[in-house]
């Protein structure tokens, strides 16, 4: 769990519109998983492995916006006709948001692996995984409406009706393991089927199975050497499949039926080097290439009503493509008992585009990405660097520190001119105040990103054997980003709705602002 309390630092509520923001959140997992291995035969080995995950979240918040101000002089200049000889106006508004979700995961598999001969190997296998998971949601916020042509400044309530919400994966798959030449070349080549269906409290929809085939090849032709202990080229190609986060927030309302949309795919290949040197130290890298197609994504158009009022009709989509190409070094100390570690480099390039655009301009889906170009993912950063050390002074104790680096995030780019009104505000008693407001419009920029990040994150682990008996356990406490009081990467700019002024938000996304602890227990038996 973490708390956040933030206010507007360089302004004074006695001489302009101050805003205060208090923010809590809570997150709970945990998960028990059981599982076996056994040969049937000298040519038969099986694996079983079944778990369950308890997940919840809960996210509890209030805003508030207060103060006096003055009217600006362009202010009085356009609007005093309807100020009534006012020099200015005081303010006290409040909002909050309320949100929750319990996710409970099932899961289960079973591989088989039959030894046909010294060449040639053969797998076969299948999995499910059900989450079942129900969400709540509320809240208050104040926005501008338009009453015969009047901006009124409102407070609206929303809320989401509890919905309970099943997602059902499966996928059943075989494998050929073919070694010509034992420990130098081995070719693994074969198709996994994927499946999705997604049960709500009153629809289904159901999906088209997908098949993503698949090949690997590694080849070692390098052991033993004084200065090597093995060198590995390999190859990989295949289609893999993913359901995306956004489809948990289908609808009833939405029309869909089974089969409307499809699975989103990436066909994908990777070549990588691999050097083990002696003391446990290895060397890899890969360089990668991935073409997105049958992405998803939800258009949310705006279509005017007879009263002046407009209302969201959402348009579903599962034709978004994309490019993704990059580089992951990595360079990793094993074997050690008391200091091991990975330096790791990634660089990475995505570039996507959600072709329909459903005749809006500078439009953009229910996640925020634009319609219709070329873009940057939200998510997307070039640069990526990771320090991870183990230090064990005891064996029964270990100290992590991480060290990370990361470029910036794509951040909207403001609009140069600010757009400024008059809006009405209802008083308590009835009567009503005009507010001095401005709006400034956002549109997506393919230069702009946010500042870099450096977070370090340290973890303190324990473990060891209950006395006289075989159960093991793993105590952790963690605390991310530590030092963010001392340096807070500046993300996004937004506009003071109140002033006109630019500000920059707190954060660039990549971590919460503050330290973040975090608490855990593992047992095994």
């Amino acid at each position: 769990g973490i708390g956040l309390k933030y206010q507007s630092p360089t302004i004074d509520p006695d001489k302009d519109i101050s805003d205060r923001f208090n923010f809590f959140w809570e997150n709970y997992s945990g998960f028990v998983n059981t599982g076996f291995k056994t040969l049937i035969t000298k040519n038969v080995f099986v694996h079983f492995l079944a778990g369950y995950e308890y997940y919840r979240y809960s996210i509890d918040g209030k805003s508030e916006s207060f103060g006096s101000t003055k009217y600006s002089d362009d202010f009085i200049d356009k609007f005093g006709a309807l100020l009534g000889g006012k020099k200015g106006y005081d303010l006290d508004i409040d909002s909050s948001f309320k949100s929750s979700q319990t996710e409970h995961a099932l899961q289960s598999r079973l591989d088989v692996d039959v030894t046909v001969n010294e060449i040639l190997m053969l797998s076969l296998g299948g999995g499910i995984n059900f989450e079942y998971n129900t969400q709540d949601e509320d809240g208050k916020y104040w926005t501008i409406e338009y009453n015969n042509g009047v901006p009124e400044y409102i407070k609206k309530e929303y809320g989401a009706a509890q919905e309970n919400k099943g997602i059902l994966r499966s996928f059943v798959y075989s494998n050929f393991v073919i070694t010509p030449l034992a420990d130098i070349l081995k070719i693994e080549t074969g198709i996994r089927a994927d499946h999705n269906y997604i049960v709500s409290d009153n629809y289904t929809l159901n999906t088209y199975p997908t098949a993503g085939p698949r090949l690997n090849i590694t080849y070692t032709p390098f052991k033993n050497l004084k200065y090597l202990d093995s060198f590995t080229l390999s190859i990989g190609t295949g289609i893999f499949t993913k359901i995306p986060d956004s489809t948990a927030r289908i609808k009833k309302e939405y029309g869909l039926h089974d089969f409307d949309i499809s699975i989103p795919k990436a066909f994908t290949s990777v070549v990588g080097m691999e050097f083990q040197f002696p003391f446990g130290i290895k060397f890899k890298t890969e360089g990668y290439y991935k073409y997105l197609f049958d992405g998803f994504y939800i258009n949310l158009v705006s279509d005017r009503l007879s009263d002046g009022s407009y209302e969201v009709d959402p348009k579903i989509h599962s034709d978004g493509y994309g490019h993704v190409a990059g580089v992951d070094i990595s360079l990793e100390k094993k074997l050690s008992r008391y200091v091991d570690g990975t330096f790791s480099y990634s660089f990475n390039y995505s570039r996507k585009i959600n072709p329909s655009a459903n005749g809006i301009k500078d439009g953009s889906t229910l996640q925020g990405e634009p319609t219709g170009i070329w873009y940057y993912p939200r998510y997307h950063r070039f640069h990526n660097l990771n320090l991870v050390l183990n230090l064990r002074p005891v064996s029964w104790f270990t100290i992590t520190p991480k060290l990370s680096f990361a470029s910036g995030l794509p951040k909207a780019k403001l609009s140069s001119s600010k757009d400024m009104f008059a809006a009405v505000i209802k008083n308590d008693d009835g009567s009503t105040t005009v507010l001095e407001m401005y709006s400034r419009d956002s549109k997506y920029s393919d230069t702009l990103r946010t500042d870099f990040s450096v977070p370090f994150d340290l973890k303190l682990a324990f473990d060891g054997y209950l006395p006289k008996t075989k159960v093991h356990f793993d105590v952790y406490i963690a605390a991310e980003d530590i030092f963010s009081s001392l340096y807070t990467p500046k993300g996004s700019v937004q506009t003071n709705q109140f002033n006109g002024e630019e500000e920059l938000s707190p954060e660039a996304g990549y971590n919460s602002g503050v330290p973040t602890i975090s608490f855990g227990v593992n047992f095994n038996y």
